[in-house]
């Protein structure tokens, strides 16, 4: 194969998608599912530019011609869309793990790969088959980026996200950079409905580009921002069974919504574990996976939500700010509005002022 420098930016790209696939398979610090479904999805990149590179000169044309299998690298296109889904579960905090039920994802994958497979080997003649393909991959991503994305809004929109604010920079640059990709390949879609051979060329390249600066900025983001995927998985070796934490997280919620235990200022995860029966371990344990909040976050969640309560009964409610910080629980004015903040991004004033208006 001739030598040029697309061929030489195609090859950076393809040695960056499995140089960094390595590195997040062979990453033990952190959630390893996270990290497996992160690798998988950049090796399959790696897969499909490789594909990209065969399809992009003449030379590459004559490699596919004599090893048509080659052709079926365009089917991981299919896997896109999935990987995208369970990583950002997984990321969002949904204690994602691959199961075999997860595997009717991927029938998309699989059955176009076995069409694709008669029409490249001449088993029949499906000459539609090559042109639809190319328009049902665009609407297959389309469809799981926005499904992903509505998954992570609705974690979002819960009063106890377990979504910070690096993390959901994060998935904002993973959507960012998958719906330009996706927009990219309908210009290439578009060239070829066009039949010009120009603009294909142009728009597959700066399609390829675009999934160059998205491996360059993960891996920048990897160094800058390694805790992103890195994180500490606690309680590895817990004891707690399943059937444990579900009777628990009941109880817990309970004590919280009916029992209101949060007003008590002296509400520690020493006095919830004795009052609920729970062994403190197993009661962290279950804050910090179930909500993904530390104690303290988890028992103020409650109690701002309390005190908005408060804030927007301006006709009935004649309590002052330091009154109802005590009202909720809050030892000082100070404690109250620096957690009220932190949860709002606004003071308990400005909050006032703002029902007020």
């Amino acid at each position: 194969m001739k030598v040029d420098f697309y061929t030489i930016f195609y090859g950076i790209a393809i040695f960056q998608a499995f140089l960094m696939s390595t590195f997040f398979f062979l990453n033990k610090k952190g959630l390893r599912s996270s990290n497996r479904i992160l690798g998988t999805l950049l090796s399959f990149y790696g897969f499909y530019l490789i594909f990209l590179m065969l399809a992009s000169s003449h030379e590459g044309s004559l490699i596919l011609s004599r090893i048509p299998a080659l052709w079926l690298l365009f089917e991981f296109n299919y896997c896109f869309g999935p990987l995208l889904y369970f990583y950002t579960r997984s990321a969002a905090g949904d204690s994602f793990q691959y199961r075999l039920r997860d595997t009717v994802h991927f029938i998309p994958c699989l059955a176009t790969a076995a069409v694709a497979a008669g029409v490249i080997f001449k088993i029949y003649n499906l000459n539609w088959f090559l042109w639809a393909n190319q328009q049902a991959v665009i609407i297959h991503l389309a469809i799981y980026i926005g499904v992903s994305i509505y998954s992570v809004r609705s974690r979002i929109k819960s009063p106890f996200s377990p979504v910070d604010d690096i993390r959901l920079a994060w998935l904002k640059f993973l959507f960012l950079a998958y719906i330009v990709i996706l927009c990219t390949r309908i210009f290439v879609t578009l060239s070829v409905v066009w039949e010009s051979y120009e603009l294909f060329i142009i728009s597959r390249l700066i399609h390829m580009f675009f999934i160059f600066i998205f491996f360059n900025a993960t891996a920048l983001i990897a160094l800058l921002k390694p805790e992103l995927f890195s994180f500490i998985v606690r309680y590895q070796k817990s004891v707690l069974k399943d059937s444990d934490r579900e009777s628990y997280k009941r109880r817990i919620i309970e004590a919280m919504e009916q029992d209101k235990a949060y007003l008590a200022p002296a509400c520690t995860l020493t006095s919830l574990s004795k009052r609920l029966s729970i062994p403190v371990p197993h009661l962290s344990q279950i804050v910090n996976e179930t909500f993904n909040l530390s104690f303290p976050d988890f028992i103020n969640r409650y109690r701002i939500e309390e005190s908005k309560q408060y804030l927007s009964q301006l006709q009935d409610n004649k309590m002052n700010i330091l009154e109802i910080a005590f009202a909720v629980g809050f030892y000082s004015k100070s404690s109250f509005n620096s957690a009220f903040k932190r949860h709002t991004g606004i003071t308990p004033k400005e909050y006032k002022r703002c029902k007020a208006a």
